[in-house]
């Protein structure tokens, strides 16, 4: 499926929620996972014991880095992990620019 076809599909299907909102998408990009040449589409697949084992390490900033990803999540491998470790990054860099 090309690019323009998963953009218009997301469109619609926020559409179904959102009725009207279709109308006004005026553009879009998205990117299969599966052929990005960095990452191959990889996920992280924790061992038994080291999701509980990493986690607190994986999530502690050092100096102004911080790691984002379904890999620094309590729910590792899924879209919600990275969605959720994304949100907890940006609110630490935001609080951090507010002091």
């Amino acid at each position: 499926m090309g690019s323009r076809t998963r953009v218009l599909l997301a469109a619609d299907e926020i559409d179904d929620v959102y009725p009207g909102s279709l109308a006004l998408q005026a553009g879009g990009s998205t990117s299969a996972w599966q052929t990005e040449s960095l990452s191959g589409g990889t996920f992280v697949a924790y061992a038994p014991g080291q999701v509980t084992r990493f986690q607190a390490v994986l999530r502690r900033p050092v100096g102004p880095l911080h790691l984002a990803g379904e890999h620094a999540d309590l729910r590792t491998g899924t879209m919600e992990g990275a969605v959720r470790s994304g949100r907890r990054v940006a609110l630490a860099i935001a609080a951090r620019a507010r002091r």
